[in-house]
């Protein structure tokens, strides 16, 4: 939870829950959405983004979703690519 305050107002903002991006499970969808935050961040195009997803895929298979079509898509929309989605 996030607290601003100054002399008027106090704001309290909530952490927004993590996109679903079709992974299995929400610690899925927290790691494809660290990668998406990394991609936006550091201007990552989405040639970049492919062999992240394939990395998560193999690195445990709780996440071999991650090279799944829909994840792929939803990944894709979320970092806002506008290049060729099959390379």
């Amino acid at each position: 939870m996030l607290v601003s305050q100054n002399e008027k107002s106090v704001t309290i903002a909530m952490p927004i829950e993590p996109r679903y991006f079709g992974m299995f499970t929400t610690e899925g969808n927290q790691k494809v959405a660290a990668i998406v935050e990394f991609a936006k961040a550091n201007g990552a195009e989405w040639e970049n983004v492919l062999p992240m997803l394939n990395n998560l895929a193999l690195s445990n298979p709780m996440y071999r979703e991650a090279n799944d079509t829909v994840v792929r898509e939803m990944t894709y929309d979320a970092c806002q690519f506008t290049s060729d989605f099959y390379i």
